[in-house]
């Protein structure tokens, strides 16, 4: 039973069946939903009613975000989600999803982990303003290896029971490997098709179709191409001001505010980055994901620098 102090903390428009239809892993999980949403819900932007009201300037456009995961995603779900009617985690909602297709429901704010290609058929029905965030690659991989290490603890066993067996049959795997142990989480991902796919080159992947293989140089030109398809490519490291632009880009106008930071991983520690061998093994693990965040990163530094030179040629002395 939840405390009169907590429930004053929930929205007044709270539908409790509508939460658990919208969200079906907490619904699969079988927790209490009000008490979901204060401790998670909340800061994951979860979507708790079916009446999608536009808040956007006459302007603005409505905005999708290709989450990928560990790239400060949560954090820009919930820092859109104070200011437009948003829905979020949307990959596992197909009903939502067809609903955005059809342009039945006009959200201010859509995201999910979803693969660029499907995105983009999701999307068709409107002009949205597409973007994403990238990462520092070492970092996502061992972030990411964390997170899902996590949801195998016994803190966090009932939220995994919203997931697919063979995940968390790789949740069960990974609690008897560290992250200095690099022979054996490099035979999870050549062995175990979920690990491959979450943890080899992972950014790379969300940019092109779903496959079961390794990224190969081929998949790289093809993430590389698909950057052309965002309106704005955001950086996990400095997402404080690229959120502020996005929000600007898009119409919403200059609004400045903190950029929350949520969902960090539980547990702690990082691999021993002074043994080389375990540098070189993370190294390799991303090498895909680091050239394309390397590109992003220098097309990102060209464009300021255009703008820079036209800004002094109009106003001189405007830029030193």
């Amino acid at each position: 039973m939840m405390g009169g102090a907590n429930q004053s903390r929930l929205p007044t428009d709270f539908d409790i069946e509508q939460y658990l239809e919208l969200n079906p892993d907490i619904k699969k999980a079988g927790v209490d939903p009000v008490r979901h949403y204060l401790d998670h819900g909340r800061e994951e932007g979860r979507q708790y009613s079916l009446v999608v009201t536009p808040r956007r300037p006459q302007k603005a456009k409505p905005m999708f975000f290709l989450h990928i995961p560990k790239t400060a995603g949560s954090s820009m779900n919930l820092f859109c989600s104070k200011r437009m009617s948003f829905t979020t985690h949307i990959e596992d909602r197909q009903e939502i999803k067809e609903r955005i297709r059809q342009g039945i429901d006009d959200y201010d704010f859509a995201s999910g982990h979803l693969y660029l290609p499907e995105v983009l058929t999701i999307i068709s029905a409107r002009k949205w303003f597409k973007f994403t965030f990238l990462r520092e690659p070492i970092q996502q991989t061992v972030s990411h290896l964390k997170w899902v290490k996590s949801l195998g603890t016994q803190q966090r066993k009932t939220e995994a029971m919203g997931y697919r067996d063979s995940l968390r049959d790789l949740f069960d795997k990974l609690q008897e490997i560290s992250l200095d142990d690099i022979d054996a989480i490099g035979d999870l991902v050549e062995s175990h098709y979920e690990a491959r796919n979450l943890f080899d080159n992972c950014q790379t992947r969300y940019l092109i179709s779903p496959k079961e293989p390794p990224v190969d140089c081929r998949d790289f030109t093809a993430a590389l191409l698909s950057l052309r398809e965002f309106d704005y490519v955001a950086f996990c490291e400095s997402a404080t001001q690229d959120s502020a632009e996005i929000l600007r880009l898009a119409g919403w106008g200059n609004q400045s505010s903190e950029f929350p930071h949520t969902n960090s991983s539980p547990l702690e520690g990082q691999p021993n980055f002074a043994d080389p061998a375990i540098l070189a093994f993370y190294r390799n693990l991303a090498s895909f994901d680091i050239r394309l965040y390397t590109y992003a990163l220098r097309e990102k530094a060209s464009r300021l620098q255009r703008w820079r030179k036209t800004l002094s040629a109009l106003i001189p002395g405007a830029v030193r």
